[in-house]
């Protein structure tokens, strides 16, 4: 009894100590949407940011929106006095007047002087790979934030890259699938070009698959199908050296692409409801194998179907594949795929609210290194991940989850798939590659390597204060009308001899002055 008194003594007494070492720990809040909100509370459960808080005598504070609130969120926190120390958010894209008026206003803190002092990780990254420090600062040289960069260990290499060894990675993760077993069953040929691609739709139809093509309008148009075999993009992108700004819809291979899109929808091998199908539509409609090529993600439109199909049937022949995005000839080379550039117009901003800047810089900076990189990926080896021939994989306590979560969930718990830092292109494979069929993985390659050389989009680019609102009052009017003629097009509600007029209206409503701001943000870009 005596020895039990004595010890609840010595742990009253130490109980302050304690809790003056951890209020001595410098405290920093981060505010940041939640990723895996079905399988996650908060960030608290990311194992690596409580590893990483131990490692850096750091006392993190997290905050989250609720789920589909981010932007009502992100609207009252930079409204506020107080705000968080990091905010990570789309800080060039959706503050008002972007980046450049954020620091202006006093939200948040320009970082080039920050990362020299207090980021030596960082600092020696953006001095390795100038492209990224040109696509986070302003015009005027600002850095506001530290970014989300999409990175790779190069292609043919023997063993998996650090930081500094991976490089910015151009990321496709949309396009085409077809169902090969579709395709063995009637003795075809995978589909090359756009003649291949009508006849095998031809015959899918006559063989009794009610929706030879479908998929949701916004993956149909984001994967580029189709449109990039005129050598265009479906809205802005560059000429192939990069020097110039184009507008899709106006070029001479847009009404070429229309009357190839027209012609399957007036033949019905273009789903009828392409225009307002939804995700859940379309899941349901590859269930229940009413389709026979569709658009979409890996995961969502191919893996997960690919599980459930064959888990109610073990026996079904059922077997997509990613396709490459039809040409008009077979020697071709597409220009322009859909692509994200490495740097994703995310990032962690510092704001003026931060009362210990070296601190929310030490934790930003930690994930950078060799280090804190591969904690952030991968988590802790031997835990979540082991390493065979040379790459990180997941270990099985991830495969074979004993709460019965899939590998992606149960992974979701040691990594975080988008923030302010290096995310590895192999971490993206093994999640894809948790699904039972290889080619959830092999897709993805074959978008990337063969759907074109370009990104099908413009680099961040920013616009001036006195750009904007020209650009927004003529743009807005030019893309409403620019969409509602496209599915008039298609659906042959308007004849394609009135393309002329058509691009004679859209220049009218001020496409010239669009272009020329465009234009002007690119010089100003490329001049960073």
């Amino acid at each position: 009894m005596k020895r039990l008194l004595a010890l609840v003594l010595v742990l009253t007494l130490a109980l302050p100590c304690l809790a003056s070492a951890e209020d001595e720990k410098p405290t920093v809040t981060l505010w940041a949407s939640l990723e895996f909100s079905d399988v996650l509370s908060s960030l608290n459960d990311v194992i690596p940011y409580q590893i990483a808080q131990e490692r850096l005598g750091l006392n993190m504070v997290f905050q989250s929106p609720p789920t589909g609130q981010d932007a009502e969120q992100f609207g009252l926190l930079i409204a506020s006095d107080e705000r968080p120390d990091i905010v990570i958010y789309e800080w060039n894209g959706k503050y008002p007047g972007g980046a450049e008026a954020a620091i202006a206003n006093r939200v948040i803190l320009e970082l080039n002087d920050i990362i020299e002092e207090y980021m030596p990780n960082l600092s020696a990254y953006l001095e390795k790979y100038p492209e990224i420090a040109k696509m986070i600062k302003t015009d005027s040289g600002k850095i506001y934030n530290v970014p989300y960069v999409y990175t790779a260990t190069p292609a043919g290499s023997e063993h998996h890259a650090s930081i500094s060894g991976r490089v910015p990675a151009y990321e496709t993760y949309m396009g085409m699938f077809i169902r090969q077993e579709l395709l063995e069953e009637l003795g075809l040929e995978m589909p090359v070009t756009l003649d291949d691609f009508y006849d095998t739709l031809v015959a899918f139809k006559e063989y009794g698959v009610e929706f030879p093509l479908t998929g949701t309008w916004n993956n149909l148009l984001e994967s580029a199908a189709f449109v990039s075999a005129f050598d265009i993009a479906h809205d802005f992108f560059l000429d192939a050296d990069g020097s110039t700004v184009r507008y899709g819809r106006v070029e001479e291979g847009y009404k070429d692409y229309l009357t190839y899109m027209n012609k399957l929808y007036a033949e019905g091998l273009l789903d009828p409801d392409f225009a307002v199908i939804d995700g859940t539509t379309l899941k349901s409609k590859i269930l229940k194998q009413q389709t026979g090529v569709w658009t979409g993600y890996t995961s969502t439109y191919m893996g997960v179907q690919y599980d459930q199909i064959h888990s109610e049937n073990p026996d079904s022949k059922w077997y997509p594949v990613g396709l490459t995005n039809p040409k008009q000839t077979e020697d071709q080379t597409l220009l322009y795929r859909q692509a994200s550039y490495p740097y994703r117009n995310s990032g962690a901003a510092i704001t003026t609210s931060c009362k210990n800047v070296e601190a929310a810089a030490k934790w930003l900076d930690y994930f950078w290194s060799d280090e804190g990189d591969m904690l952030i990926n991968w988590g802790v080896e031997g835990e979540s991940y082991q390493y065979v021939n040379g790459y990180p994989t997941f270990t099985d306590k991830i495969k074979n989850d004993p709460n019965g979560l899939s590998p992606t969930n149960a992974f979701a718990f040691w990594r975080i798939q988008n923030g302010p830092f290096c995310m590895d292109h192999q971490t993206r494979l093994m999640s894809k590659g948790s699904y039972s069929t290889p080619e959830s993985v092999t897709a993805l390659t074959v978008w990337e390597t063969t759907n074109g050389l370009y990104p099908a989009a413009l680099p961040p680019i920013t616009l001036l204060e006195e750009e904007s609102a020209v650009y927004a009052d003529k743009y807005n009017e030019i893309k409403t009308y620019a969409d509602e003629m496209r599915l008039k097009f298609i659906m042959g509600e308007v004849s394609l001899d009135e393309f002329d007029a058509y691009v004679d209206n859209i220049y009218s409503m001020g496409l010239e002055q669009v272009l020329e701001i465009e234009q002007a943000a690119l010089d100003r870009y490329n001049a960073r």
